[in-house]
């Protein structure tokens, strides 16, 4: 498989990059000279990370949200928007620092900034302190292992004869011990 590293190594983050670069195209063609540039900026990558669920890999390879994955305090509000909505929310909030260099809507940047991240950790806080009840019940898990030779594995003649087997070590009582 050694003829395949220069595939992994270069090829796939070549393939990856592309969703970076329209995520910038997104973001260009709803451009504003406002903080609604910021939204668009993030709407691009919010975007782009929804397509790579779906298209070329539909796995989550370095998502953007993951910054905040190290702090479990910061990560439940995916239980709310998902992976794709931290990702969204991280690009606007690690992007709105941005209006400073552009010296316009300063103020309405940072009440959003700070709006954001206090309902982001407040929500965090208020979901880890929220006491979790243990289970009352077990779950009695029964794993069958019907030693079936590999030769009849995938054999449709032999089917039946071995569902039948797994039915019956599943329904047998337990033993001792």
């Amino acid at each position: 498989f050694a003829w395949a590293l220069p595939f992994a190594v270069v090829g796939i983050p070549f393939a990856l990059a592309f969703f970076y670069g329209f995520a910038t195209v997104v973001a260009r063609l709803l451009w504003s000279n406002d903080i609604g540039r910021i939204a668009a900026l993030a709407f691009g990558f919010g975007l782009t990370e929804w397509l790579r669920d779906f298209l070329f890999t539909g796995f989550p390879w370095n998502a953007i949200g993951y910054a905040a994955m190290p702090v479990p305090l910061l990560m439940q509000s995916v239980s709310v928007t998902g992976m794709i909505g931290m990702n969204t929310l991280a690009v606007f909030v690690f992007s709105l620092p941005a209006l400073v260099a552009a010296r316009r809507q300063l103020r309405l940047g940072f009440a959003l900034l700070i709006l954001l991240v206090a309902a982001h950790v407040g929500f965090g806080y208020a979901r880890l302190a929220a006491r979790v009840e243990p289970a009352t019940r077990s779950v009695d898990v029964r794993i069958v292992q019907p030693d079936v030779d590999l030769s009849e594995k995938w054999d449709a003649s032999v089917r039946d004869r071995i569902f039948a087997t797994l039915l019956g070590l599943s329904g047998k009582a337990p033993e001792s011990g």
